[in-house]
C-alpha cells in the first residue's frame, strides 16, 4: 500500500487539531455551592431552550468522513504516474581491502595564515639602524678574510705565504686592522726565524709607505733601496760578476778574453798565459768603526785550478785580503788578482774556482767556477782568443 500524500496528512492533522480545540473549550460541570447562612442568595434563573449547552462534538462525524474521503481521492489520483519521493540509496558496506570513504567537513575549521597572524600582532616600532660607513665595512670584511687566512695557515705547508697575505691585509684600511694583526701574531710562531724576520721587514716597509705623503715611483724606489741596505746584513756575501781579463781599469771597466758561447775560455797548451781574475762582490757586511772613519770592509780572495777529469790541483792562488774604509756604505765593489796558467798544463778541461770570504761576517763564503779548456792546436782556438 502506497503511503498517503504529505498534503493529505497535513489536512488530517489540521482537522484533528480543530476537534481537540473544541473539546478543550467545553465547560466543565459546576460544583455544588455552599451557602453562607449570613448571606441571601438568589437562585439563578432556569435555563431556557436557547441557553442549552450545545453538543460540541455534533457534526464531527461528517468532518471526519470528509477527511477520509479526501485521503482516498488523493491516493486514487496519484496511483498512475505519481512521482514517488526519492529515497536515499542504502550505503554500500566498505570491505576490509578498501579505504573508508573520505568525509568532507562542510564547515572546516579556519586556520589563520601567517600574514593574518603578523597583521594581527601588535606592531612595534624599532629605532632605525645607522648605515654602515665605507670605512667600517672595509674593516669588517678585512677582519673576516684575515680570520679565514689564519685558519688556513694553521694547516698550510707554507705558512709564510699566509703571513705575507695577512701583512698586506693589516694595512688595507685607513688604519691598521686589529683583526689582521691578531691573526698575524698567531701565524708568526709557525715560521722559521729567518721567515719571521723577513715578514717583520715587510711590515716595516709597508708601514713606512703608509706614513709617507705620497706613493709615487721615486718614493717607492727610495724606500726599497733603504730597506735593501738595512737588510744587507741578512744576505751573505755573493759574487755578482766574474771574468778572465787582459786588463782591468776600474769597476765595470775591463777587457776580457773571448769565451765560447758556453762561457769556456780556451788556451793553447805549452804556453804560459797571464790573466787577471776580475770579481764583482756584493752583499758584504759593513763594520761600523767610528762617526769620523765611517764603515770598514774586509774581504779575502783566493783561486784554485783543478783538472776536471780527476780533480787534481794544477795551480793555486794564495789568498789576498782587501780592507777598505768608506764614509758611506757601499752596495758593491770589485776585486782583481793576477793568475798565470803554466805551460805544463796538459790538454783537457779545468775549473778555476774563485772563493771570496767576508771577514766581517764570520768568514761567510761565496764561490763560483770559471771553465777553462787547454787545447793542442790553433784550429781549436777558432773564434776564441
Amino acid at each position: 500500500m502506497r503511503p498517503p500524500h504529505p498534503h493529505v496528512l497535513i489536512a488530517a492533522a489540521g482537522a484533528l487539531g480543530a476537534l481537540a480545540l473544541v473539546a478543550c473549550n467545553t465547560p466543565t460541570p459546576s460544583r455544588p455551592v455552599t451557602r453562607d447562612p449570613g448571606l441571601e442568595l438568589v437562585d439563578p434563573p432556569e435555563p431556557t431552550t436557547d441557553d442549552a449547552i450545545p453538543d460540541d462534538f455534533a457534526g464531527t462525524d461528517d468532518v471526519w468522513e470528509d477527511i477520509v474521503a479526501a485521503i482516498a481521492e488523493q491516493e486514487n489520483a496519484g496511483g498512475a504516474g505519481a512521482a514517488t519521493p526519492e529515497q536515499p540509496a542504502p550505503a554500500r558496506p566498505v570491505t576490509a581491502d578498501e579505504d573508508p570513504p573520505v568525509v568532507v567537513d562542510p564547515n572546516p575549521p579556519i586556520t589563520p595564515t601567517t600574514e593574518a597572524i603578523e597583521a594581527s600582532a601588535p606592531q612595534t616600532t624599532e629605532p632605525p639602524q645607522p648605515e654602515e660607513s665605507a670605512t667600517d665595512r672595509v674593516a669588517r670584511l678585512v677582519s673576516e678574510l684575515a680570520s679565514t687566512i689564519g685558519i688556513t695557515a694553521a694547516t698550510s705547508d707554507d705558512p709564510v705565504r699566509e703571513a705575507v697575505r695577512l701583512v698586506l691585509l693589516e694595512g688595507a684600511g685607513d688604519k691598521l686592522n686589529a683583526g689582521a694583526t691578531l691573526e698575524l701574531e698567531r701565524v708568526l710562531p709557525l715560521l722559521t726565524p729567518n721567515e719571521r724576520e723577513g715578514v717583520e721587514h715587510l711590515r716595516a716597509l709597508l708601514e713606512g709607505l703608509r706614513e709617507g705623503e705620497s706613493l709615487d715611483a721615486p718614493t717607492l724606489a727610495r724606500a726599497l733601496r733603504a730597506k735593501s741596505e738595512a737588510m744587507s746584513e741578512h744576505r751573505p756575501v755573493s759574487i755578482a760578476g766574474l771574468a778572465l781579463c787582459r786588463d782591468v781599469r776600474r769597476f765595470g771597466v775591463y777587457t776580457p778574453f773571448k769565451a765560447a758561447p758556453d762561457g769556456t775560455y780556451r788556451f793553447l797548451a805549452g804556453r804560459r798565459q797571464r790573466t787577471i781574475v776580475y770579481v764583482e762582490v756584493e752583499d758584504f757586511v759593513h763594520e761600523t768603526t767610528s762617526a769620523e772613519a765611517g764603515f770598514e770592509i774586509e774581504l779575502s780572495m783566493e783561486a784554485t785550478l783543478v783538472r776536471r777529469a780527476d780533480g787534481v790541483l794544477a795551480r793555486r792562488l794564495a789568498p789576498t785580503t782587501v780592507r777598505e774604509i768608506t764614509r758611506r756604505p757601499l752596495r758593491d765593489l770589485f776585486l782583481r788578482s793576477m793568475f798565470e796558467l803554466p805551460p805544463t798544463l796538459t790538454v783537457g778541461l779545468y775549473d778555476l774556482k774563485v772563493t771570496i770570504r767576508d771577514r766581517n761576517d764570520d768568514n761567510a763564503i761565496a764561490e763560483r767556477l770559471i771553465p777553462i779548456e787547454v787545447v793542442g792546436d790553433h784550429a781549436s782556438l777558432s773564434g776564441v782568443e
